[in-house]
């Protein structure tokens, strides 16, 4: 009886270092899926999706420092491309240079409006 217990606790031992690499893999999974819905979204017809899909960067920069930049990147290269004029890409514009805005002064430590969550 006490072998079997004592080859129990090895076996799961050994299998405890294996759950954290597969955590972090499905982890990394979950924020590159976030990450391509949210890129997608930024190339939609209608600007209420595009909106979406900046606020959902937003988030996920905040929740995952480590992307930031990445998002940053997505960001200004959205602000980069030819448009068409009109009122609501507009709305969608500003909204993408105030995220870029209030989220690079907050990185800079600077005093954020109240209700403006920094990025954490």
């Amino acid at each position: 009886m006490g072998a079997a217990l004592l080859l129990a606790a090895r076996r799961r031992r050994s299998a405890e270092p294996d759950l954290e690499p597969k955590d972090h893999d499905a982890t990394q999974r979950r924020i590159t899926d976030m990450y391509g819905k949210a890129a997608d979204q930024l190339g939609a017809d209608k600007a209420p999706v595009r909106l979406a899909g900046l606020y959902a960067l937003e988030r996920l920069a905040q929740e995952h420092p480590l992307q930031r930049q990445t998002i940053v990147n997505l960001l200004c290269a959205y602000l980069r491309m030819p448009f068409t004029e009109g009122e609501e890409e507009l709305q969608v514009r500003k909204a993408a240079q105030r995220i870029l805005t209030l989220h690079l002064r907050a990185a800079a430590g600077a005093v954020l409006p109240p209700g403006v969550c920094a990025p954490g």
